[in-house]
């Protein structure tokens, strides 16, 4: 982590965006907006969902999943399907299930998923031994974090976002299951969409594709132990001391964790951009515009006043003689990535993020494309969360 910056005064960080321009290996994604008209759409059983096929083929052939799933991809999943899921990732994982199943209620014994719905309710994966379980309902994307991080065992990497607070003790504000969010995105469990298609997107309040469901299922059953133990750093968390304003901003980016990437994004509500009705999400400048200028609160204290420049290179070089060493970010600041670090020109500036300090920062990226871990040289931090996954897109 980085050494603990020495507090500066609200004015400061009010009148004061430092920058810090640094090497990403990245192409620019957060530049080159789809040209005007270009429209985002899909009709139903789109093939936006095609990307789902090899993950579901994986789990048909491998892990004993119902091949009738895989022709409703873009159907809604249901917490069958979820139960067949998280018992499938168990298993892979070397758990067993216990001696005494409960079966619910509205489950027959000859039901082809019995045993994993008796297995996910008893434990209270997914329900509660005993009660109804409801398998043709659904759940939203968050559901399904909490439970296939619990099985992947993460409780200390949980309690360690949950709890995440500054160097005097102050809790920071964050969303519920914030913890189980975060690291199924830095675990690749989400997708993130082409942009043809970000009208599929979904965030983590809505409930979840089976496509998704797939994808996450996959990807969590391939999952490395260097993988798994790459987010041991989150156990232990402590940000900075920060002032009222830096804490507005900080807030009010964390508190969109679990929004997805969209290309153009700065809002958590639906959004029309480019003649085309997309889902609430930001893209990486996006978040910085919400936290600054568009959330309410930060809006209300005028924290956006210096920023005028919608994308990342419009913002980087709107004080350029403001940089700052990596070592002397704050809570607050922007963070810039471009091809050639310092030295990259202005228009070549390909992301951006917000320093929550310490070594950590926020931010949203869709693809590896803009995603600064790209990079292993001269980025802003060792760690760093995002409101949406890497992606496979």
């Amino acid at each position: 982590m980085l050494k603990t910056p020495p507090a500066h005064s609200d004015a400061e960080c009010v009148n004061r965006l430092r920058t810090a321009v640094l090497a990403a290996a990245a192409a620019a994604v957060c530049i080159a907006l789809p040209a005007a008209g270009q429209a985002i759409t899909a009709p139903a059983g789109s093939p936006g969902y095609n990307w789902a096929a090899r993950s579901m083929r994986d789990l048909v052939t491998h892990h004993g999943w119902s091949a009738s799933d895989a022709g409703s991809l873009g159907r809604t999943a249901t917490r069958r399907q979820l139960a067949r899921g998280l018992s499938e990732l168990m298993i892979a994982r070397g758990q067993r299930p216990p001696s005494h199943l409960v079966l619910p209620p509205d489950i027959s014994s000859t039901d082809p998923d019995a045993t994993a719905i008796s297995w996910v309710s008893t434990t209270r994966l997914l329900g509660a031994p005993g009660a109804p379980f409801n398998p043709a309902g659904t759940f939203t994307g968050r559901t399904a974090d909490i439970a296939a991080v619990r099985v992947l065992g993460l409780a200390p990497e949980v309690r360690g976002l949950d709890t995440l607070h500054t160097a005097n003790g102050l809790r920071i504000a964050i969303p519920s299951a914030f913890g189980q969010v975060v690291l199924a995105n830095e675990l690749g469990l989400h997708h993130d969409y082409a942009l043809q298609y970000e009208n599929l997107e979904t965030n983590v309040n809505q409930p979840m594709p089976v496509a998704d469901l797939a994808g996450m299922v996959s990807a969590a059953i391939h999952l490395s132990p260097w993988q798994l133990a790459g987010v041991s750093r989150f156990s232990t968390i402590v940000l900075p001391n920060m002032t009222a304003h830096q804490l507005t901003v900080v807030r009010s980016a964390l508190a969109e964790v679990g929004y997805p990437y969209v290309w153009g994004g700065t809002s958590p509500a639906p959004q029309t951009l480019f003649g085309a009705n997309v889902a609430g999400g930001f893209d990486c400048s996006g978040l910085v515009w919400w936290a600054y200028k568009v959330n309410p609160t930060a809006a209300a204290e005028g924290l956006g006043s210096g920023i005028r420049g919608r994308t990342a290179d419009q913002m980087a070089w709107e004080a350029p003689s403001q940089r700052v060493s990596v070592a002397k970010l704050k809570p607050g600041d922007l963070v810039f990535f471009g091809p050639n670090g310092i030295r990259t020109p202005r228009g070549g500036i390909s992301h951006a993020a917000i320093s929550l300090g310490n070594g950590w920062i926020v931010q949203s990226v869709g693809g590896r494309g803009g995603d600064p871990r790209g990079s292993a040289h001269d980025r802003p931090a060792d760690h760093g969360w995002q409101t949406s996954a890497p992606g496979d897109a």
